[in-house]
């Protein structure tokens, strides 16, 4: 609102593949900063500043007093406790891709359901890498891609560690949590192989989508990371 204050348009540093949308942040119902309530936080751009700068330092303190200072303290807390229990890995070293998806996938979950909660780590690029399922093909595809000659089943990677870790758990449990035991003594399953294999079929076609002009995203590639994955008909 300073007419004497100078812009640069920052149009010119985005590669043309990500297209000339606005610079945005990519959190789910983002709104802009109210300065006037001292809630802005002005980070530096490697593209916009010539001088050395530290994403990963910038990043942990605005993550560090929303999660300290925030008037949301329940969500922030749950968040926390999401987690531990969707144990992912960013794998890429960037901090701006790890707390994104604490942000949009854990701290925006406070009025959610828990099936939610996993329906959006299910389309995380980061769960999808770690866990093996990014791009997972169905058996149909190689075979009828491969003019009945070659059989490939998809992944389960993932199919045995979402019930494992995010739902049902390996064995049943009483409601004080102890194992509920058959007539011989031993602990009853949850889940066996054919059911881990029945639940891989669903996990296939996923994929990362197109990548826009988000600078959180960085340069990598022309799909992004930061947003859900998108069922994509694989090449």
């Amino acid at each position: 609102s300073n007419p004497s204050t100078s812009y640069e348009d920052a149009g010119k540093y985005i590669p043309a593949y990500a297209g000339r949308g606005v610079v945005v942040c990519g959190s789910d119902n983002e709104v802009a900063p109210d300065q006037s309530d001292d809630d802005y936080y002005a980070v530096s751009n490697r593209k916009l500043n010539s001088h050395r700068i530290s994403y990963t330092n910038q990043i942990q303190t605005v993550w560090m007093e929303q999660a300290l200072y925030a008037e949301d303290q329940a969500c922030q807390k749950l968040a926390w406790h999401l987690s531990k229990i969707f144990a992912y890995s960013n794998g890429h070293g960037e901090e701006e891709i790890f707390i994104n998806t604490y942000d949009s996938a854990f701290v925006a979950s406070c009025a959610s359901t828990y099936a939610e909660v996993v329906n959006k780590m299910t389309h995380n690029v980061q769960m999808a890498e770690q866990l093996t399922f990014s791009s997972n093909k169905a058996a149909a595809y190689e075979w009828h891609r491969s003019q009945h000659t070659k059989k490939n089943y998809p992944d389960e990677n993932y199919a045995r560690e979402n019930m494992q870790l995010h739902q049902i758990g390996l064995q049943k449990l009483h409601e004080d949590g102890s194992p509920i035991l058959d007539k011989f003594g031993n602990e009853i399953p949850n889940y066996t192989q054919e059911n881990i294999f029945a639940a891989s079929k669903i996990f296939t076609g996923l994929g990362r989508s197109s990548r826009r002009g988000n600078y959180n995203d960085l340069d990598r590639s022309t799909t992004s990371y930061l947003d859900p994955m998108t069922q994509n008909s694989i090449e």
